[in-house]
Parts: structure tokens; sequence; C-alpha cells
């Protein structure tokens, strides 16, 4: 199946976001990835929660991720944890958990943390492009367009 862009993103800038995307499945984190890229954005793709808390600990000011898409159930450290252990630090980008399991304990971790959304797993790539797009949405105006 071929994924094409959504029409509300047609009209937006060339601003190219830097996507960080942390599943523990290949074939899924490909997928996002594929996606995103389409979309124009720039992607990088870790596969457990040891190595996006790495990441986000040491991403130079230059290459840090404008949004962290990741999955709950990560390897070891869960999305949450990794969710938890950032919480509250001023740089952390957005971060939109996936998870298999969607019940009112998650619900309530997910924001207590700081989650930008939960998305329930399976979900629509559409829609997760849709979501990406509107959380990314306020840093497509360029400086020259804000003035």
């Amino acid at each position: 199946m071929a994924v094409s862009r959504p029409v509300e993103l047609e009209d937006l800038p060339a601003w190219r976001a830097h996507v960080l995307v942390a599943t523990a499945d290949a074939a899924e984190r490909a997928s996002i990835a594929d996606a995103l890229r389409k979309d124009g954005h720039l992607v990088s793709a870790v596969e457990d929660g040891v190595e996006l808390l790495e990441h986000l600990d040491a991403s130079e000011p230059t290459s840090r991720a404008h949004l962290v898409i990741a999955d709950v159930e990560l390897d070891g450290f869960t999305g949450l944890e990794v969710l938890g252990m950032t919480d509250g630090t001023s740089d952390r980008p957005p971060v939109v958990l996936l998870s298999s399991r969607i019940d009112l304990p998650m619900r309530a971790a997910a924001r207590q943390f700081g989650a930008a959304s939960l998305v329930p797993k399976p979900f629509d790539m559409d829609e997760l492009r849709l979501l990406v797009g509107s959380i990314l949405r306020p840093h497509y105006r360029s400086p020259a367009r804000a003035a």
C-alpha cells in the first residue's frame, strides 16, 4: 500500500523536523520512519528504552529531536519509564506514546509524565502522521513569516 501525504500537510513550508522513533518491533519502526520521511521529516530510530534515554541525554542541541514517538513496551526502560526519567526536563521534546494497553492507569501515567498523546496499537498510519503534523505545526512557521 502506498503511503500518501495527508492533505492537511500539503501546504506546510519545507521545514524538516527531527523525529526520534523508539519501538522494539523492527517492521513497525521502519514503517513509521518511512512514512515520516515521506512527509519530509528527518527520522532517527532506536529499538529500546536504553538507547532512547541515551539519545535524549546525549543529543547535541543542533541534532535534538523535535518529537519522540515511543512504544510503552520497550526493552531496557519502558517508554513510560523514559518519560518519567525526563519529566520536567526543559529541553525534552514532546513525546507520543504507543501502547497496546490503553486503560485508565496507563492514561493517568501518560498524563502525569507529560505525554503529548497516547496512541492505541494497532494504529492508523495516516492518523499518526496527522498527529505528528499537529504537534509540530507551531514549528512550521519560519522566523521570517512570524514577524
